[in-house]
């Protein structure tokens, strides 16, 4: 299968966390993700990308990093291939989750 989300090519705009002023050009602008790095420091793990804003400035945002989300897609992008039975099974009518 394929994978669609926040790959280079995808377009964000501001998140929830947003906390840059004018960076991005102003509240209704859209960038277009560049790049994506995991952050795996002990102090910060999650994912960063780069957003190349209409102006032309770049600017690297957190997705996840220490819980925050600086940008959201609003636009998805297709992404690497992955197999699905390769991917870890987290709940089963064996192994149910409750939550509490």
């Amino acid at each position: 299968l394929t994978a669609r989300g926040v790959f280079p090519g995808a377009k964000v705009c501001r998140g929830p966390h947003w906390d840059y002023g004018d960076q991005d050009g102003g509240t209704g602008s859209v960038g277009v993700v560049k790049d994506i790095a995991v952050t795996t420091s002990a102090a910060e793990q999650g994912l960063t990308v780069t957003a190349l804003w209409p102006s032309g400035r770049q600017f690297k945002y957190r997705l996840g990093t220490s819980g925050k989300v600086d940008v959201t897609c609003i636009e998805a992008v297709t992404g690497s291939l992955y197999f699905p039975e390769h991917l870890p099974v987290l709940v089963t009518s064996k192994n149910p989750v409750t939550l509490s």
